[in-house]
């Protein structure tokens, strides 16, 4: 009777979990596009978050996010960039001077980018680039766009709003087949921790 009744709670369970799971997933893809806004009336600046480098070159990741940043750049010659990104314990260089040279080597002059280098997650590449533009611009209002992968576009736009960004647009990096699937369920599990934490 005991363990019957344990298999119906360990399965009920498991039911809310996968429902949960689902729910979110649906949440992260129904926000994993572009918004329109970013490219009827460009921002003053789009932040490239930060990622996982191989050594001093860019990951995939990264790569696909610099792709989709650089389009947008050449496309909306008054935006300025921000390289967003830290050096983590096992990267020989900070990610912000990664972006800004490749973004240099891809055509898009040093004048146009500010680099944030002390950040370590996605909370800290808003907040602390928050920081540096606010001192920037004073009391001047200012609106910015932010690239990153498709699947974290919903969590990064949740981060930039809490750290007080107003109306943050994305212009989302299309994933391939190979980065997208692992990054994807990771992501469900980083939604969910951000849920409760912030």
């Amino acid at each position: 009777m005991k363990n019957k009744s344990f298999r119906l709670l360990l399965s009920f369970f498991v039911f809310i979990g996968i429902l949960l799971a689902v729910y979110v997933g649906g949440v992260i893809l129904g926000n994993a596009s572009s918004d329109v806004a970013a490219f009827d009336k460009p921002p003053e600046y789009l932040l490239i978050l930060g990622c996982r480098l191989e050594g001093e070159e860019p990951g995939v990741c990264l790569e696909e996010r610099l792709d989709a940043a650089v389009t947008y750049l050449k496309e909306h010659e008054k935006c300025m960039a921000v390289a967003s990104g830290g050096q983590g314990k096992d990267e020989v260089t900070s990610e912000a001077k990664v972006i800004s040279g490749k973004l240099q080597e891809k055509g898009i002059p040093s004048r146009r980018i500010l680099l944030e280098e002390q950040s370590t997650s996605t909370y800290e590449n808003f907040l602390f680039s928050k920081q540096m533009l606010d001192e920037r611009e004073g009391d001047a209002p200012y609106y910015i766009a932010f690239t990153t992968n498709d699947f974290h576009v919903y969590r990064a736009r949740s981060m930039a709003e809490y750290v007080g960004f107003e109306s943050p647009v994305a212009v989302s990096a299309e994933s391939s087949t190979v980065t997208f699937y692992p990054n994807f369920l990771r992501e469900i599990a980083a939604v969910l921790v951000y849920w409760i934490k912030y």
